[in-house]
């Protein structure tokens, strides 16, 4: 990445990944509100699939409501420079980054078993591979700045003080240069 300032890309990214978490959990929150019921006994979708909308959408607003708190914990740890609130983003997304992988290779394997043509397979990978691609392009200037900041605080670097600062007076009456405690 190309960018003059890692910590203004990973907040930028930051923001834009809050903005979707709240979009996506008042989204979720206005369809639950709204939610009945129903299954869909004339329709192509199976009861059982159906029964399942209620359970989806209480999980995908739990998700939400938690992408917003470690996205905020997010911004908050880049601007404060702490590492330890900037964790929770970072574990959730190693764990996204590691769902994503075992999807990519369950799907490849399952077109695989199941017979399908070269171009589902190949269609299947691509879309699945650029999926997780994009996740690692978005991911990576966090993980620069989450990297960086636990370096700087397990290794601080020592203040470099002048002399008179450090409580070491010249000699007064030689005046030469020599210094002592």
């Amino acid at each position: 990445m190309c960018c003059p300032n890692m910590r203004t890309l990973s907040l930028i990214v930051g923001w834009i990944h809050l903005i979707l978490a709240v979009i996506l959990a008042i989204s979720t929150l206005i369809y639950l509100c709204t939610y009945n019921n129903q299954t869909y006994e004339d329709t192509i979708i199976e009861e059982k699939i159906s029964n399942t909308g209620l359970p989806t959408l209480v999980f995908l607003f739990l998700f939400s409501v938690a992408s917003v708190i470690f996205d905020v914990m997010l911004l908050k740890g880049i601007s404060e420079e702490r590492h330890k609130l900037m964790s929770p983003f970072v574990f959730g997304n190693y764990v996204a980054l590691g769902i994503q992988t075992c999807l990519t290779v369950y799907n490849v394997f399952k077109d695989l078993i199941d017979s399908a043509t070269f171009g589902d397979l190949m269609i299947h990978l691509i879309l699945n591979s650029v999926t997780l691609g994009i996740m690692i392009f978005f991911f990576y200037p966090i993980y620069q700045v989450y990297q960086q900041i636990r370096w700087n605080s397990e290794n601080p670097v020592q203040p470099q003080y002048d002399n008179a600062e450090a409580g070491v007076k010249p000699i007064e009456s030689a005046n030469n240069g020599i210094y002592v405690n």
